[in-house]
């Protein structure tokens, strides 16, 4: 796609497939003191020359954000999605690569989804993460905002009764406290973090919370205890060896009045929404999904959903102008 010396903007996975593809001079990263990496030198955006050419790298949250602060700068800036785009089996692997691949095969279906949405605003916003996904064009992120703190509790989730909050994936425990905020007459918050450094975080910030309980487990699909390694988002299931964990389902859980669940748990969502199974069908139950970390799961939770002899109303939220931090609702 290009034979010129470039410039990385940010470092990560598909940084490190870029530098294998193009003659990248320099990484700018501005949350490392190393002088390098990956033999290549770190530098800072005032050492630019005028005329050079950045491929932002970014992509979580802020792809976006980052790509107007560039172009502020002069010189050419292209999106790392660009070189995906043209190339993709040369960032195999990449969160990114994967999302696109995946979004060739689905986005037919996906599309048809979009007049199942309660609201104009579900809709614009689900179109255009997947105009995102099927192109890597940055620019359909362009209407979006940062707004990681305002996930799950939308004027359309408070506006209804819920008494009980299971909280799946709930790193410190921020979401568990605006759920008793908005909900101010609820009965139970049942907190699930397998990480015992987040545990810890959630027992502070919680610690004046009633009617609260932190589970050190995961949701799944199935009773049983299974072994985890590492902590956090680092965190990954492992066969043998580890921390013990136990594996909880949704279905044993969940009370019987009003619950709301929701899933924010690193890709887990689909296996942890297989022990819901009746749950998918009781009237008083809302779900608010994280749907992006999997390269096919808007799919796989969006056709879940559909099983449900429930008439739910569905809505879409995304929470950053980057892949990250897209939310399914089914209240």
């Amino acid at each position: 796609m290009i034979d010129t010396e470039v410039y990385a903007f940010g470092y990560n996975e598909h940084t490190q497939a870029l530098i294998k593809h193009v003659k990248v001079i320099g990484i700018i990263d501005e949350y490392t003191d190393k002088a390098e990496i990956d033999s290549i030198p770190v530098i800072s955006l005032e050492q630019l020359a005028p005329g050079i050419t950045i491929v932002n790298c970014v992509y979580n949250s802020r792809a976006f954000s980052a790509q107007a602060r560039l172009e502020t700068l002069g010189g050419k800036v292209l999106f790392v999605g660009d070189f995906i785009r043209d190339d993709p089996e040369a960032f195999k692997g990449t969160m990114l690569a994967e999302a696109f691949l995946a979004m060739q095969e689905d986005y037919s279906l996906l599309k048809q989804w979009q007049h199942q949405f309660h609201d104009e605003a579900s809709r614009q916003q689900y179109l255009s993460v997947l105009d995102f996904r099927r192109t890597l064009n940055v620019r359909h992120l362009s209407c979006f905002e940062v707004k990681i703190d305002a996930q799950y509790f939308e004027p359309f989730v408070v506006n209804r009764p819920y008494l009980h909050l299971i909280d799946g994936g709930a790193y410190d425990g921020a979401d568990s406290l605006r759920f008793a905020e908005c909900f101010p007459n609820y009965k139970s918050i049942t907190i699930l973090e397998p990480s015992t450094a987040n545990r810890v975080l959630i027992a502070d910030k919680t610690k004046a919370l009633k009617h609260s309980t932190v589970l050190g487990a995961c949701l799944g699909d199935r009773e049983t205890t299974v072994h985890f390694e590492g902590e956090g988002t680092a965190a990954k299931m492992v066969s043998s060896g580890g921390a013990a964990t136990a594996m909880r389902t949704i279905d044993t859980l969940v009370k019987q009045e009003s619950t709301l669940v929701k899933l924010d748990i690193e890709g887990a969502e689909m296996q942890a929404l297989v022990g819901a199974a009746k749950t998918l069908h009781r009237v008083d139950a809302g779900f608010a999904i994280s749907a992006y970390h999997l390269p096919h799961d808007l799919m796989h939770i969006l056709d879940w959903l559909k099983m449900s002899e429930v008439k739910r109303q569905f809505f879409f939220r995304h929470y950053s102008n980057g892949i990250a931090e897209s939310v399914v609702f089914a209240l």
